[in-house]
């Protein structure tokens, strides 16, 4: 299998994500099978009480050179919180080892969010990458969407000279989290990226503050149609598509080659979207604005996700017009 979950504390094996029992000061004795994708659940927390450890040692983001703050040990995690392992698979012969996932499926110690679970299509992606042996050294990497960052860590194992994974602000404490339990905060930084923002003002602080990327990644951000045109436009900022202006008329390969490690790599996104109708609206949209969409991957229904999820690399065209702000 190609990934495998572990109760910290508890110390219960259980398969994937579906059945999740533990035995705790911190816990109840049984929990349920975990939320729906979409809508509140409407179980109670599994943390009868906060850990002992401080939130300013648990939450806080790293240290200005990048060392390990908080929990050093598996153990030190609070029993509500789960790791799964994605492996990274091996690059130039060597093995990259896994990346350590840390989430919060029922909402035990974090906020609710639909973030706080691992999504299906992360884990696709990954096996995806893992598979075809794509590497991402010398690449600028981020991922959007990120809840606790899983798709950016493997990038990073896989060579990334730099990765920013994004989500909204009440998601910060999560992905650092995941930044300092794989110790990988040399290579690593969160961001706030709203997509619903007006004129993606919080992509283009990001791409002011940091540059912009060669590869974006994103597992399962096409759930809402209403902000698919958002999206498309945060890409297109994230990828520094050159509106036609900015560029008079050098295209878009020579006006970003100085940027580029590999000027032969080009810039792109890799997306995973579930094959349901408001979901491939993502892809058909962004072609109709001049993307070019190429199906890598097709992953059939299984027990871990009900609809079959498709792996789409967008290809970015030579300049973009944004259509919000």
């Amino acid at each position: 299998a190609p990934f495998s979950v572990v109760s910290l504390l508890g110390f219960v094996s259980f398969s994937k994500r579906h059945s999740l029992g533990f035995n705790s000061p911190f816990c109840m004795a049984e929990l349920p099978s975990l939320p729906a994708r979409s809508g509140q659940s409407s179980e109670k927390s599994p943390c009868k009480k906060r850990p002992k450890l401080a939130d300013e040692d648990l939450l806080a983001p790293p240290d200005e050179e990048g060392a390990f703050v908080g929990p050093r040990k598996p153990q030190d995690l609070p029993s509500c919180l789960t790791v799964t392992q994605i492996e990274a698979g091996t690059l130039d012969g060597c093995d990259l080892g896994p990346v350590l996932c840390v989430t919060d499926p029922l909402n035990g110690l974090f906020p609710y969010n639909i973030g706080n679970s691992l999504w299906s299509a992360s884990v696709e992606i990954a096996d995806y990458l893992r598979s075809s042996q794509t590497g991402a050294q010398n690449r600028r990497c981020v991922e959007i969407g990120a809840g606790a960052g899983a798709l950016g860590l493997v990038l990073w194992k896989r060579g990334a000279d730099q990765v920013t994974i994004t989500d909204l602000e009440e998601m910060l404490p999560l992905m650092n989290l995941n930044i300092r339990h794989n110790k990988a905060a040399d290579r690593v930084n969160a961001r706030v990226l709203d997509w619903a923002d007006e004129g993606q003002v919080s992509a283009h602080a990001i791409v002011s503050e940091l540059g912009p990327f060669d590869l974006v990644v994103g597992s399962e951000v096409s759930y809402d149609d209403e902000l698919h045109s958002a999206i498309i436009d945060t890409i297109a900022v994230l990828l520094g598509t050159p509106r036609p202006a900015m560029t008079g008329g050098v295209p878009l390969g020579q006006a970003r080659g100085k940027r580029l490690h590999d000027s032969g790599a080009g810039a792109r996104a890799i997306l995973g979207i579930p094959l349901r109708d408001e979901d491939e609206s993502l892809i058909n949209l962004a072609v109709e604005r001049g993307f070019e969409a190429r199906k890598l991957k097709l992953c059939p229904a299984n027990r871990d996700h009900s609809s079959p999820i498709a792996i789409y690399e967008l290809n970015p065209p030579a300049f973009y017009t944004p259509h919000l702000g």
